[in-house]
């Protein structure tokens, strides 16, 4: 896996789909003092889930800049594939909340 994340494309495929939306959340959360210093948990337990979703489809965006992965066809797949992607970064983090709790 190590070697995988060495290379451009095979970092932006951990971050689309091998955890790595969660885990730099996960670090970009944990250096973000405005975050740690909110009392509520629930919003901090929101914004850790949904997080990890636009950092996944910006990485999916990466991956068709460099033309490793072909772009949708129509504005229908588009939608379709945008959503795939951030829903399982979403349900990746939510899992991993899940066991945590």
């Amino acid at each position: 896996m190590l070697e995988d994340i060495l290379t451009l494309k095979g970092l932006l495929t951990f971050v689309v789909a091998g955890g790595g939306a969660g885990i730099f959340t996960s670090w970009l959360l944990d250096k973000w003092t405005g975050y740690q210093d909110w009392d509520e948990d629930f919003w901090k337990l929101v914004i850790a889930i949904i997080a990890p979703a636009p950092i996944a489809f910006l990485a999916y965006l990466g991956m068709i800049a460099m033309l490793y992965a072909e772009p949708p066809g129509d504005v229908r797949a588009w939608i379709e594939t945008g959503y795939a992607v951030m829903a399982a970064a979403i349900v990746g983090q939510l899992a991993h909340k899940w066991k945590q709790r």
